[in-house]
């Protein structure tokens, strides 16, 4: 279900970069989120498209959006940040997506005055995170020191 509610989020967003007019209804945002934080609590595998639908869905929240369910965007954000510390390195890479996604939406303001906030940091985050594991892996691989 999680895959269908990432792909879901994936067309909205491209219907909405092409200047789709039909806009989808706030109420069902609210449904397709709540669905995605359910499916976020599930197994790695399921938590992969999770993420990847909460940062669709984040970025599609509109102030009025926010106002049907005050907490719901707080929710989304936390979920996300507990995911970029927990998980596969496919749950990782798909929150640092998911949270680039989340802050390109217009209704946070940040291409305003803070604008340069969202653009470097979080690809570093992604890119220091990639290398740990790379890194932790490499480590496995290594002979043990032989002291004879």
């Amino acid at each position: 279900m999680a895959a269908v509610i990432g792909n879901l989020t994936d067309a909205l967003i491209h219907n909405a970069e092409e200047g789709s007019t039909s806009a989808l209804q706030g109420s069902v945002l609210v449904r397709v989120t709540q669905a995605a934080l359910q499916s976020a609590k599930d197994t790695d595998k399921v938590r992969s498209n999770a993420v990847r639908a909460l940062g669709n869905a984040g970025r599609l929240f509109s102030l009025e959006v926010q106002q049907l369910d005050k907490g719901l965007f707080k929710h989304v954000v936390d979920s996300l940040l507990n995911s970029v510390t927990n998980g596969s390195a496919k749950v990782r890479w798909n929150t640092c997506y998911a949270l680039g996604n989340l802050l390109k939406n217009p209704s946070l303001g940040l291409d305003e005055g803070i604008g340069w906030l969202a653009s470097p940091p979080l690809p570093l985050c992604c890119i220091y995170l990639t290398w740990l594991l790379r890194l932790s892996r490499c480590y496995r691989y290594l002979p043990s020191p032989n002291y004879n």
